[in-house]
């Protein structure tokens, strides 16, 4: 099997494969209910629907449409979250893909790690990322790109600074800290969608 950590591509796995499937197929029924509303919207144009034509036969054909819209709008948006969750879900058994080492050694006071977030949805959407590690000090987090727009990725670096773990004597004190990595899509509206976790240990040598 391959490495991740030494860039090595990741054998192929039947659960990503079905996964992947059912993904395509989710979004194969958001794009038939995006043409089903659109055929809806230009046959009421044809018609001239509106809430006021005339002895109230016009009313009863406008909400026939709205419902068979708003019908239409719920697939869109089930099949939507579907997809988004399906695609979070894609290799998440994959774990070792998502941990990282981080070696602090004397002379070497400094270790960094990177891993990437994608944007697989059809909207733009804004990266929040948080990381939890003991001394919190220790650890900071950057992201390339706050924004994304459909289909991107950006990368976030999280950086390891060693000389938290020194003696008032100034030697690093052999330890294995571990902490995790959260990170967020928040789209328009509020709705936010929390990516699978990125694990991370620290081990700092003594020589």
């Amino acid at each position: 099997m391959s490495d991740p950590e030494r860039g090595g591509r990741p054998e192929s796995d039947p659960t990503d494969e079905r996964v992947e499937h059912l993904r395509e197929k989710a979004m194969d029924l958001l794009a038939d209910a995006t043409v089903h509303v659109q055929r809806l919207e230009e046959i009421g144009e044809r018609l001239g629907l509106t809430p006021d034509l005339v002895d109230g036969v016009g009313d009863h054909l406008y909400r026939a449409v709205v419902a068979q819209m708003d019908f239409a709008a719920k697939v869109m948006e089930r099949s939507y979250v579907a997809a988004e969750r399906l695609w979070q879900q894609r290799g998440s058994h994959r774990r070792s893909e998502r941990f990282h080492r981080v070696d602090i050694r004397p002379g070497t006071l400094q270790g960094s790690f990177h891993f990437s977030v994608r944007n697989s949805s059809l909207r733009s959407a804004d990266v929040e990322a948080h990381v939890t590690f003991v001394p919190k000090s220790a650890a900071s987090i950057v992201v390339g790109s706050r924004h994304l727009h459909s289909k991107q990725e950006t990368s976030v670096e999280v950086t390891i600074d060693g000389s938290k773990f020194l003696s008032p004597g100034g030697t690093l004190v052999a330890a294995q800290h571990g902490g995790d990595v959260r990170t967020w899509l928040v789209h328009a509206g509020g709705q936010r969608i929390e990516l699978p976790r990125t694990y991370f240990e620290v081990w700092v040598h003594v020589s």
